[in-house]
């Protein structure tokens, strides 16, 4: 019989999988099919329009070896599609296919390599072989543009050189790696920022305009001028020039954009930097140029506090090229009272930010004074009358303190009746429970067990005492520390942080112990601090025995009470206190950022100037325990903890405008800008022959003879002095102030500027609420209750009042007779304490206590003037040298206003400015 043969099913290939995270390769994968042949793998660079080649013979790998493979040097972000099906000598599988475009990473950042005015040169490394083109795009900074386009090299070439740029300005650049199927683009270069562009100095005519445009060609091209030139200096502002010119389309063409730009009047060169606009009229274009356009540079800066003027400069020099001339403000310096509390109720006013809880630092109501609180709590065995027990009994011995101890056998417990207090949360981490005892052979294990003593609910338990063997009499505790020694078998405190109340302290014996045990002492404390662990009694010959601690109070603990937040800025201060104690660790300390400290140890009195200004002013205060007990306490030493009782914080102030807590993110000239409107300065920008000059001043520091075309003017004598002035400031709040009712009339409350609808009128007896403008009437000005006679509320009835207010406080010049036409009335929200207001008050009256003198000029188009902060002393307008603070341009020509001083307005912001900044530190 011949033989049989057969070809048996062959099946098709499963699971192709491509990976392409790695650059010129790409990785393939598919699952197993085959007991017998091999697969047969095939690749295609394919085409974007689809006008594909054949596929080209890859790799044959054996049905059993790896299945996967590698295919390597192969071009990078392009598309490759990927075949593979079984085979054998007989038969083959079909195709399956899958496709990926490669990995395509891109550059590094490009790098400068050259820069002059009007090109930028610049190089970046080829990182991988791909099949496309590098574009260079490019981002103007000084503008803020998009990215652009500027131009395009081969997939070869390293370098480019941009010469569309233009002098003196900033750029960044990316290169883009492009292929037909995809682009990567790389991150920023640095900024890059061409040369200024030294215009050549030609023979400039000594009389009327000249103008000269530096072309990115190189050529510099000098416009005609026709009539109706015109330079608009400015104040906080950057100065503009109007040059007419001839219409020509080419002003509007892209090479006209920033074009540098140099403009002379009568010989002198004006501040003009490039052409910013090109204006089309029907007779002529008009080419405005702008000048210090350094100061369109974005700048970033985190300033915390910097006199003014001080910021200004120092932007300038590390911003620019420019020039600085600065005129420091005229300071004064004024002390005022800052912080001077007196009751309870200030004293927690005082510490509203600050959170005592945390530390054993509290304020006695009843004293109305901080003191320094316990921070161990300290309980003893020798007084029967505070514990309550099941089985144990006491014994007795010189060597326990108070001569007495309790002893636990397996089982007992022993409860103390007498609550103990904490008076600050102890956080887990410091917990550190504390004994000292002893305990004979075998296993011992003592427990103790925290009750809150409102509740009786247990707080915590913990194993304090574990050991196996006999021991001499001693303080134990989880962990060695100078006397307290770890058996080895307790854990640190876990049960949770121990917040501020009070509890009872259980002792239990385990059931399992095998003999009793001897407590003589029990510690709870807060190990953030020191004491001494005694483990010596003494022995007096006619008192009990006594161990000199460890102690109830803290080795010392500082708090730094809120700070005052100033209305003019703080140079330094006195703080003088009176105290039970100034020994131990006891200081105090002043200082204007809770950085820099000046600091008296053991003193009442601590005083100092700050090496800088800002506008808050710090106290700090260390308090420490102290006392001598006497033989027979235990602890001896360290019962009583210092405290306050009398304070008073004195502020030197210096009137030198400051800058605090300002985030600066913007363009140089607005920012500066800004600093100036704050501190009521005035900064112009004049140029001397090549050289831009920013000029800073104060109004009326500066003082100048020139004399100018005017016009016209008008001249306005505000004749109201300001003699008395009243803030009225944030909102506070009363709770439960309690009054008697008297029908028909009015009764006062203890504040004024009572905030409508925020009242809150109730029974002291039984909670009734009474209703507004029907029980009674709210007085909000005088801060009072017309109590209503056909109303609800009895006459004699005891109310109970919720409400909020404004806080307001007033000064007075020596001038003032009571006349209310030299009164005046301001809100500032910011202020947020009486203090606070009183000393607004007080800059407002100091500000604007003389007739204001204000003035209107017109200087006709085309004068070229400069120097506007120099106040003006012009023959035959009153009101003596006036300063400029705002420069407008009108078809007649520059309109100038000027003042003698400040308005109300700038002096308000002022002060809003200074105390917003301070705010936000709190």
């Amino acid at each position: 019989m011949a033989p049989v043969t057969f070809t048996t099913d062959l099946p098709d290939a499963e699971g192709l999988a491509l990976d392409a995270s790695e650059v010129e390769t790409l990785g393939t994968l598919w699952d197993a099919a085959l007991n017998n042949g091999e697969y047969r793998l095939e690749v295609r660079d394919d085409d974007p329009d689809g006008d594909h080649p054949d596929y080209e013979h890859e790799v044959t790998i054996a049905h059993d070896a790896d299945l996967d493979h590698t295919i390597e040097d192969i071009l990078a972000g392009e598309q490759y599609s990927i075949r593979i099906r079984t085979q054998t000598d007989y038969v083959t599988g079909e195709w399956l296919a899958a496709e990926e475009i490669t990995k395509l990473v891109p550059t590094d950042p490009p790098v400068e390599t050259d820069t002059e005015p009007t090109s930028v040169s610049i190089g970046w490394d080829d990182i991988a072989e791909f099949r496309g083109s590098y574009q260079i795009r490019r981002r103007h900074v000084t503008y803020d543009r998009d990215w652009e386009l500027v131009g395009t090299v081969s997939d070869t070439t390293t370098s480019f050189i941009d010469e569309t740029v233009y002098p003196d300005k900033e750029y960044e650049y990316i290169i883009r790696t492009q292929t037909q199927w995809m682009f990567a683009d790389s991150d920023a270069s640095e900024t890059i920022r061409t040369a200024d562009l030294e215009l050549a100095r030609r023979a400039v005519p000594p009389r009327g305009w000249h103008t000269e445009l530096e072309h990115p060609s190189g050529t510099t091209i000098t416009p005609q001028i026709l009539d109706g030139a015109q330079i608009q200096p400015r104040v906080n502002a950057l100065p503009e020039t109007t040059i007419p010119v001839p219409k020509d389309d080419v002003h509007f063409a892209d090479s006209y954009e920033g074009i540098p730009m140099a403009v002379w009047k009568d010989g002198d060169r004006r501040p003009v930097d490039e052409v910013e606009d090109v204006v089309a009229k029907p007779d002529r274009d008009e080419l405005v140029g702008v000048g210090g356009t350094q100061l369109e540079r974005r700048v970033q800066e985190d300033i915390i506090a910097e006199p003014a003027h001080e910021l200004a400069e120092r932007l300038i020099d590390e911003y620019t090229d420019y020039e600085t001339e600065i005129t420091p403000p005229d300071s004064e310096r004024t002390e005022a009272l800052a912080q001077d509390p007196s009751t309870a109720e200030d004293w927690h006013d005082l510490t509203e930010f600050t959170d005592l809880s945390e530390i054993p630092i509290a304020i006695n109501d009843d004293e109305s004074r901080p003191e320094l609180t316990n921070s161990n709590i300290l309980v003893d065995m020798s007084n029967d009358q505070l514990w309550d027990s099941s089985g144990s009994s006491s014994t007795s011995g010189d060597e326990y303190a108070g001569g007495s101890a309790e002893e636990l056998d397996p089982g007992d417990m022993i409860e103390r009746v007498a609550p103990i207090e904490i008076e600050h949360t102890i956080p887990e981490e410091y917990v550190r429970p504390a004994i000292r005892g002893q305990s004979e052979s075998g296993n011992t294990q003592i427990t103790l067990t925290l009750i809150d003593h409102e509740t009786d609910e247990e707080v915590a338990s913990q194993v304090i005492w574990a050991g196996t063997g006999s021991t001499p009499l001693f303080w134990s505790a989880p962990e060695d520390d100078g006397n307290l020694a770890d058996l080895g078998y307790t854990d640190e405190w876990s049960s949770g942080d121990i917040p501020p109340g009070t509890y009872r302290i259980r002792l239990e014996a385990a059931d399992f112990n095998d003999n009793s045990f001897t407590a003589d002492l029990v510690s709870l404390h807060d190990d953030r601090y020191d004491y001494l662990f005694d483990d010596d009694t003494t022995v007096p010959s006619d008192d009990d025995p006594y161990l000199d601690g460890p102690a109830y109070k803290p080795d010392s603990e500082s708090v730094v009470v809120d700070q005052y937040a100033a209305v003019l800025s703080v140079a330094g201060g006195t703080l003088d206190v009176e105290m039970d104690d100034t020994s131990g660790d006891q200081a105090i300390a002043i200082s204007n950022d809770a950085v820099d400290w000046v600091e008296a140890s053991n003193a009442t009195t601590v005083n100092g100037e700050f090496d800088d200004l800002t506008g808050e002013l710090f106290v700090r205060i260390t308090l420490s325990r102290y006392g001598d007990a006497g033989e027979g306490e235990t602890p001896r030493y360290g019962q009583e903890g210092q405290a306050v009782d009398s304070y008073e914080l004195t502020a030197i102030l210096d009137d030198t405008p400051i800058v605090l807590n300002r985030d600066l993110d913007g363009d140089l000239d607005e920012e500066i800008a800004a600093v100036a409107e704050d501190a009521d300065a005035l900064y112009e920008i004049r140029q001397d022959d090549d050289q831009t000059v920013v000029h800073w001043a104060s109004p009326g520091q500066r003082e100048s003879d020139r004399e100018l075309p005017i016009e016209d003017y008008e001249v306005t004598k505000e004749s109201r002095r300001i003699l008395h002035a009243t803030v009225k400031g944030g909102r506070n709040n009363v709770e439960d102030e309690e009054i008697d009712a008297v029908a028909g009339e009015a009764v006062s409350l203890e504040e004024e500027n009572i905030i409508t609808g925020t009242e809150r009128v109730r029974s002291a007896e039984d909670g009734t609420r009474y209703r507004p403008n029907l029980d009674y009437q709210l007085r909000t000005g005088a801060g009072g209750l017309d109590i209503r006679e056909s109303g609800g509320i009895a006459d004699g009835e005891e109310l109970v009042v919720d409400y909020e207010y404004n806080v307001s406080g007033s000064y007075e010049h020596d001038d003032y007779d009571g006349d209310p036409r030299t009164e005046i009335v301001e809100e500032i929200p910011q202020a947020t304490t009486e203090r606070a207001c009183a000393q607004a008050a007080r800059v407002l009256v100091d500000e604007l206590h003389e007739p204001r003198y204000e003035a209107q000029l017109t200087i006709p188009a085309g004068e070229a003037i400069d120097g506007l902060l120099g106040a003006l002393d012009l023959e035959g307008l009153p009101g003596g040298p006036l300063s400029v603070y705002e420069v407008d341009e009108t078809p007649a020509g520059l309109e100038l206003r000027l003042g003698s001083r400040s308005r109300v307005s700038d002096v308000v912001q002022q002060i809003q400015s200074q105390l917003a900044a301070t705010s936000q530190r709190v």
